[in-house]
């Protein structure tokens, strides 16, 4: 298995790639963001009433499909130094939840992302996401790592690749 990171400056950028991956068939619970929830609630229009969930016969288990209800389901997480973000997806909640643990005071989110990626790229991502730009990383098969990759890149995904730290 690979993790393949992204930074993306502009949320629909995000959102496009997001939507794009989940066409091509990656499944979304190997799809993890974190972002602003002032920059995320711009975007987000969504009757929640209305939005449409799958359910299978598990219990608990649930999925709402497409990037905004992916997010807006989530609950706002007061990141120190950065803002309220939503962590959408099992790692992104982890490293947000390790980056508050981390530090308390600003700087939590760089720490926590060392873990995964270079420092300079850790350093990076947590000033793009304070930026208000969208952090977003896959998990997947090797060989379909690549084209997760490339996928990420042609919608404006900076520092998009597998980081082995």
């Amino acid at each position: 298995m690979q993790v393949i990171y992204a930074l993306f400056e502009r949320y629909t950028d995000a959102q496009a790639s997001f939507e794009a991956l989940r066409k091509q068939g990656y499944d979304q619970a190997a799809m993890n963001v974190v972002v602003q929830t002032k920059v995320a609630k711009e975007y987000i229009d969504l009757d929640m009433s209305r939005v449409a969930v799958n359910v299978t016969d598990a219990v608990g288990d649930k999925t709402v499909q497409g990037f905004a209800p992916f997010l807006a389901v989530q609950r706002p997480v007061p990141l120190p130094g950065t803002g309220d973000v939503y962590a959408a997806g099992d790692l992104a909640t982890l490293l947000v939840k390790t980056a508050t643990a981390y530090a308390p005071g600003a700087g939590g989110l760089e720490i926590a992302l060392k873990d995964f990626v270079p420092a300079d790229t850790a350093q990076a991502f947590a000033e793009g996401v304070d930026r208000g730009g969208v952090l977003f990383w896959v998990r997947v098969e090797d060989e379909r790592a690549a084209g997760v990759g490339e996928t990420l890149r042609r919608y404006h995904g900076k520092h998009a690749a597998n980081y082995v730290n």
